[in-house]
This record gives C-alpha cells, sequence and structure tokens, in this order.
C-alpha cells in the first residue's frame, strides 16, 4: 500500500506516487530497457576503446613528430591527445560494469539499472575533464606555436566554442541521468518494501 512518504518529487515541485504497482509490468517495462540498454553501453564500451586506442597512437605519433622535426607546439597537442585517450579508456572501462544481464528477480532488475545511472553519471562527469583538458592542452599548443612560429591561421576560439558547447551538451544529459537515477532509487526504495 502506498503512503505519503512514498512520494517522488520531481523538479517542479510535482509527487509521484504509485498507488497500486502492478508487479509484473514494471518489471516487463524495465527489462525491455534493459536489453536496449546493454546494446547502447556495448556500442559506448567499443567505440570508447576503439578511439581511445586510435587517440593514443595518434598521440604518440604526435609526439614523435615534435621531437623529431622540432616542431614544439605538436608536443603539448601530443601530450594531451594521449591523456584524453587514457580517459576515454577509463569511461568505457567504467561503463562496462553495466554489461550484466543475469537478472532473475525484479529486485535484481532495478538494482542493475540504479548501477547503470550511476556509471552513467560517473561518465558524463568525466566527459567535463575531457572537454576541460582538450582546452588546456589546445590552447598550450596554440600559445607554444605563437611563441615559436607564428599565429596559426585559425584562432583558438572556435574550438574552446565547441567545447563549451559540449559541456552545455552534457551538464544537459547529466540532468536527465540524475532525474532517472532518482526515479530508479525511489523505485528501489518503494518496490523492496512490498517485494519479499
Amino acid at each position: 500500500m502506498a503512503r505519503p512518504e512514498d512520494s517522488y518529487w520531481d523538479e517542479l515541485g510535482v509527487a509521484w506516487r504509485a498507488i497500486d504497482p502492478d508487479l509484473k509490468s514494471i518489471e516487463a517495462r524495465l527489462e525491455v530497457r534493459m536489453r536496449w540498454q546493454v546494446s547502447g553501453i556495448l556500442g559506448v564500451v567499443i567505440s570508447g576503446f576503439a578511439l581511445a586506442i586510435g587517440g593514443i597512437a595518434l598521440g604518440v605519433y604526435t609526439l614523435w613528430v615534435a621531437c623529431a622535426k622540432g616542431i614544439w607546439n605538436f608536443f603539448p597537442r601530443g601530450a594531451g591527445l594521449i591523456v584524453i585517450s587514457v580517459l576515454i579508456a577509463l569511461i568505457s572501462s567504467s561503463l562496462r560494469a553495466g554489461l550484466r544481464r543475469d537478472t532473475s528477480s525484479l529486485r535484481e532488475v532495478i538494482e542493475l539499472a540504479v548501477i547503470r545511472a550511476e556509471r552513467a553519471v560517473r561518465a558524463v562527469r568525466m566527459g567535463y575533464w575531457v572537454c576541460s583538458l582538450a582546452g588546456v592542452f589546445g590552447l598550450l599548443g596554440f600559445l607554444v606555436r605563437v611563441y615559436f612560429f607564428r599565429p596559426p591561421a585559425m584562432s583558438p576560439v572556435i574550438p574552446l566554442v565547441l567545447l563549451g558547447a559540449s559541456s552545455i551538451a552534457l551538464y544537459l544529459y547529466e540532468r536527465r541521468l540524475r532525474d532517472d537515477l532518482a526515479r530508479f532509487r525511489h523505485l528501489r526504495t518503494v518496490l523492496t518494501q512490498d517485494l519479499p
């Protein structure tokens, strides 16, 4: 039986509560959602590792060109590529835990949904670091080029604006993920009181 303290309050101040939760319906919808999430997470993990490997290879090559030919503005960019690629590999690695599929009860399905949402929020927060480091290392490369050579034809403002737009998109996605996480935590709390 639902009680007033079982309410989930959304960002508009509306209280949501289940009057008589149909557990079979909830379980079926969550299982379908979990199957779609496995496909999405697997795609992100595979593409993340491929991007990380390519980024590390490109960063090492960029560092080699910087040292071999004395093009010193390539040095911070190569180092930035390696650091960012390692962060992307860490993000992909942290998402791998959400690929588990062996859920036999509604409680395990909800717990897996909470784990996936927490990992996704953590990945988005690491995405902020990726954007910040890309901006810092890009500006360092620009400053080194201005100091040793001549200014590049393209201003660093455009890449910084794109990184800022990416950060805003990450923030909006994180807000949605946090709302999902709050709903799943609330669902876990309410249903664990009703489940054996």
